[in-house]
């Protein structure tokens, strides 16, 4: 049986890609923005009248607005009330529902330092992945206790709600507690691989990828029942591997390879 054929945009979700933005909204029949979502549209974007916009509720479900009337930044900064959304934009059509992509794709990733953890959790969003798990592997310089893991994720779910606006994503990622590897492999998939050189290659049953530190994983950590896949015949720093695995999946899913 040969393959089934590459998913193509529909319609709406070419007229999405248009849009000059997105935003999320919690109620799409009376959408609000926040205060920083207002100051995007307005004083970033610099709209023009007619312009369309796209509203989305992080779950499927979206919608188009069109740009009514403008706010002068200066006249918005005085105002101690953000303008009702609805002062600017007027809905258009109906709400819009997309089907999730399945399967749904998990990748699991040893934390750098610094500002590669927030590159990381970014990029792996842009891309379409939907769990994004940190872990603390046994060779891993970050260490999170249990009373910031919380605090932690909050800010990575920031950053990944900010790529996934900017990418048009319809589904919001879930941002996990950062994990020790044995803790995340518990309720791992099933088809879940650690990445290694030397490992086979990538199949379209794969439906989580476990990136270890630049280190390694440790002896222990490799005798673990997991089977291995390789990204190429290169060590690879942990973003650069987190975003080919990525890539690969997604491509994977979607019938592309």
């Amino acid at each position: 049986m040969s393959d089934p054929p590459p998913l193509r945009p529909s319609a709406p979700e070419d007229r999405l890609r248009r849009a000059i933005a997105l935003f999320y909204v919690t109620d799409l029949a009376a959408p609000q923005l926040s205060g920083d979502d207002l100051h995007h549209l307005i004083d970033v974007l610099h709209p023009r009248l007619g312009e369309e916009v796209a509203l989305a509720d992080g779950r499927g479900c979206y919608r188009f607005a069109r740009l009514l009337a403008l706010v002068e930044p200066a006249q918005r900064r005085r105002n101690a009330t953000p303008p009702d959304l609805s002062s600017i934009v007027g809905l258009e059509g109906e709400v819009h529902r997309s089907a999730r992509a399945q399967p749904e794709l998990t990748i699991a990733f040893a934390m750098p330092k610094g500002e590669r953890l927030d590159l990381i959790v970014a990029k792996l969003t842009e891309l379409g992945i939907d769990h994004l798990v940190p872990l603390m592997t046994e060779r891993s310089v970050v260490r999170i206790h249990r009373d910031e893991a919380a605090k932690r994720r909050d800010r990575l779910t920031r950053i990944a709600n900010a790529a996934a606006q900017q990418s048009r994503r319809l589904y919001l990622p879930e941002v996990h507690d950062p994990l020790t590897l044995d803790e995340f492999l518990a309720t791992a998939p099933q088809e879940t691989f650690l990445v290694e050189p030397g490992g086979e290659v990538l199949s379209r049953a794969t439906r989580c990828l476990v990136i270890g530190p630049e280190g390694g994983f440790s002896p222990r950590e490799l005798e673990l029942s997991l089977g291995r896949v390789g990204l190429g015949p290169t060590v690879l720093r942990v973003e650069t591997a987190a975003i080919a695995a990525g890539t690969l999946l997604v491509t994977l899913r979607a019938g592309v390879l």
